[in-house]
């Protein structure tokens, strides 16, 4: 049994890996100020850009254009930090 549920784990791994590269080669490609937005967190905070990377992989484009948005209208970006900061083991998933 411990081997089943290892084997589960690294397919859950792997499925988020690829999840995770599909999403950081869309980022790069479209949205260039979340990827600045990711590349800043991973600078200061690794463990910050891996939640970040698992709570926006799977955003609609309506979540990633917002999210793209820089100074004053950086508004969701902003509210993901507070939030993460104030709660950084709660479950957070934009769809």
């Amino acid at each position: 049994n411990i081997d089943l549920i290892k084997n589960q784990l690294v397919r859950v791994l792997q499925s988020r890996k690829a999840v995770n590269s599909d999403f950081i080669q869309l980022i790069t490609t479209t949205y260039p100020n979340v990827l600045n937005k990711y590349n800043n967190l991973l600078s200061t905070d690794v463990e910050k850009a891996a939640k970040f990377l698992n709570d926006f992989s799977n955003a609609d484009t309506s979540v990633l254009i917002q999210l793209n948005k820089t100074g004053n209208e950086s508004i969701l970006f902003e509210a993901w930090l507070n939030f993460r900061n104030k709660y950084p083991n709660r479950i957070f998933s934009c769809n």
